[in-house]
């Protein structure tokens, strides 16, 4: 009996115990709740807020020396990969705003903001339209206008684009220069292909009803006077010496080497990189993805078919870069002579389908190498501005000195849509049909190009025959300087051309060389 009733004791003592440990576990939960969390990787967290439109967004909430802010920071996507990058990515610029007053329900900030994100609605239409922007360069326009663009407009208290004058912009620009320390070249760039872009689009969809930028602003008054040079070009009758004769580009080791030259020393790829774009006007990602299909014959005259300047075949820069350029035949058949000694088996002259990223280097290698023999130094080369971009504007400056129309030029360069010698007959190249007018409208502008073109490699051929008594060329076999991509400076021999003109700025007026109007006075 006496066991039975300990028994009992026992149990009720432990039920008891259970009873006090479980309701003791209760209160450490409560306890543990009201006490600071320890986080232990991330300081943020990422969740789901409902939105009208696109059905969520995700958020993050980040937490301040163990305590959540109140305040929910939107990652702008629903991605939630991209919402991962952009909630550490965005940390500091959240937190540095953290608590000032109406910052993140401005709707114009937001606007901007978001317009260069990954997922932006309105990049996706605009890139549909005619506008075609790099990765890394949509990369950089979304870091401008989030680190540079819009704390200026807090800074300013411009909330509204009603309040975003013409000055206020180009005090923009000022103060880029002061604090950022930024060329002003590379402010008129970021300006215009960000900013002003950005703008154009949301007040063309009427997403705001004012643009500073139709007010008659010019982004390039940043600049101070004289600090952005001008691009000049290398001497008309000089560039076309050059371009006559390939055997020229020779990059030997010894002075031997320029009687019996490798074939690997005579750089024929940078030789055709500078001849077709100084004959056609082609920009450098255009004669980089040429193929041998893009050549057209049109009416008696070859032509080049420009649809794609792009590794993804994603196109041209813009919808008027979609055009026909007139080819040479002395470039024509440069181009068959490069193909059959450099044994090229693709449809491609230049891409060999293998790069991510167009060769920058080679274009850089060639307008250098071609300044080298024209007779100029590389810091002669760069004091002047010259670059391979510089080949373009001699192709402008040649058909403008040859008398074609400023609309034909143009169209020609792929900077206008159409050519009104042409009477606005077809928009872009897809047009152009086998209708006879159509092709002999094509065929008579093209002519005016292959004229002028013709005048200047006869010229050249002159030059090039020593019997010829008035004209002669000189040329002397000399040791030159040339930087390698590793930034290494290489001795070469080679031939180098002496003797007449200057560096040419083609936009000048004075743009006939003094050879040249010499000749007309003999």
């Amino acid at each position: 009996m006496l066991d039975r009733i300990l028994l009992e004791n026992v149990e009720q003592t432990r039920r008891l115990l259970l009873r006090q440990q479980i309701e003791l576990a209760k209160r450490l939960r409560e306890i543990e709740k009201l006490m600071p969390k320890k986080r232990a990787k991330e300081d943020y967290t990422i969740f789901k807020q409902k939105r009208k439109k696109e059905g969520f967004v995700y958020c993050a909430r980040y937490y301040v020396k163990g305590k959540v802010l109140p305040t929910k920071f939107s990652l702008k996507t629903t991605d939630f990969e991209i919402a991962e990058k952009r909630a550490v990515a965005w940390k500091d610029s959240f937190l540095a705003n953290y608590g000032k007053r109406g910052d993140y329900g401005c709707p114009f900030y937001n606007l901007l903001s978001g317009y260069y994100a990954e997922d932006s609605k309105y990049l996706a239409e605009s890139l549909l339209t005619k506008r075609q922007i790099s990765k890394k360069l949509i990369k950089g326009y979304n870091s401008f206008i989030n680190n540079y663009f819009i704390p200026f407009l807090k800074q300013e208290g411009v909330r509204k684009i009603e309040n975003l004058k013409p000055e206020k912009i180009l005090k923009f620009g000022g103060w880029l220069r002061e604090t950022k320390n930024l060329t002003a070249k590379t402010i008129n760039n970021y300006m215009n292909g960000s900013i002003k872009q950005a703008l154009d689009f949301l007040y063309l969809k009427e997403k705001i009803q004012y643009n500073p930028f139709s007010q008659g602003i010019n982004t390039n008054l940043i600049a101070i006077k004289g600090e952005v040079k001008r691009r000049q070009i290398y001497p008309v009758n000089r560039l076309f010496d050059v371009l006559y004769e390939p055997n020229l580009w020779i990059l030997g080791k010894s002075k031997n080497d320029l009687e019996k030259p490798k074939e690997k020393q005579i750089k024929r790829k940078k030789y055709l990189l500078c001849l077709i774009s100084a004959t056609t006007g082609l920009r450098a990602g255009e004669v980089f993805m040429l193929k041998k299909s893009s050549i057209e014959k049109v009416g008696g005259i070859y032509f080049l078919k420009i649809d794609n300047s792009r590794l993804d075949n994603s196109g041209v820069k813009t919808e008027n870069a979609y055009r026909r350029v007139p080819l040479h035949n002395f470039v024509y058949n440069a181009i068959n002579d490069y193909i059959e000694k450099m044994n090229i088996t693709s449809d491609y002259l230049f891409f060999s389908g293998k790069r991510k990223t167009q060769n920058g280097t080679i274009f850089i290698e060639a307008y250098k190498q071609c300044g080298i023999h024209c007779g100029y130094t590389e810091n002669e080369i760069k004091k002047n501005n010259v670059d391979f971009h510089s080949f373009r504007h001699f192709y402008r400056t040649i058909l403008s000195q040859g008398g074609v129309s400023k609309d034909l030029v143009a169209y020609f360069m792929g900077h206008a849509k159409n050519m009104s010698d042409m009477e606005d007959r077809y928009n872009n190249i897809e047009e152009v049909g086998n209708d006879i007018s159509d092709i002999k409208l094509l065929a008579d502008n093209a002519k005016k190009v292959i004229d002028i073109l013709s005048g200047h490699f006869n010229n050249s051929f002159l030059r090039h025959i020593e019997e010829h008594d008035q004209q002669i060329l000189y040329l002397e076999e000399k040791e030159v300087e040339l930087t390698n991509a590793k930034n290494a400076k290489i001795k070469y021999w080679t031939y180098v051309i002496q003797g007449y003109e200057n560096f040419i700025d083609f936009e000048s007026k004075k743009l006939i060389d003094d050879d040249v109007r010499k000749n007309k006075k003999e």
